[in-house]
């Protein structure tokens, strides 16, 4: 990347992110050093903020794709689903939906550095592979197995997560034990 003054915008962060592979952007999201700003109840509550934001809202915002489409997929689900809560416990969660949000938090993890957004980005998209897995979606991501245990365990060591995501989380990273 580019080395830019603070006073410069960084107009091609957000396209240099998208071309980040998944390990390089784990990297990026452990590099994030948010213990010096965030306490653990602010980020149990950036969390919790996030499961709870609207999906339409936050994807039209970033995700390169039809608004009309994200709309179509959340309203056609059975049950309907219209945050990131619904649709990580979502019994049939699209497919196409999971791989959108999951390249919406390559771009989430653009936040400035000290925002808290990195570490939530990264568990978001780990925890939208672990979705497709438990669903048995074929192959929700292209990381390895191994590449996904080290992913699964990172997440799970954040101090941050509810039990039902440490639990979602906990089941990815066995299975990809057995699998090995």
């Amino acid at each position: 990347m580019t080395q830019q003054s603070n006073d410069t915008p960084r107009t091609d962060f957000k396209l240099q992110l998208e071309d980040l592979s998944t390990e390089e952007l784990t990297v990026l999201w452990q590099a994030e050093s948010v213990e010096f700003v965030w306490d653990l109840s602010d980020l149990t509550a950036l969390w919790q903020q996030q499961l709870d934001a609207s999906i339409i809202a936050d994807l039209s915002l970033n995700v390169a794709g039809d608004t009309l489409q994200f709309k179509s997929l959340c309203s056609d689900a059975v049950p309907p689903i219209a945050t990131f809560r619904e649709l990580l416990n979502h019994p049939s969660a699209p497919p196409h939906l999971l791989d959108a949000v999951r390249r919406w938090t390559k771009i989430r993890a653009a936040a400035p550095e000290g925002t808290g957004v990195g570490p939530i980005a990264g568990v978001l998209y780990y925890v939208t592979i672990a979705v497709g897995l438990r669903l048995a979606y074929p192959r929700p991501t292209k990381l390895t197995r191994e590449a996904l245990k080290i992913g699964f365990e990172w997440a799970l060591e954040q101090g941050f997560l509810d039990a039902q995501t440490r639990n979602l989380l906990e089941s990815a990273r066995l299975r990809c034990i057995e699998k090995s």
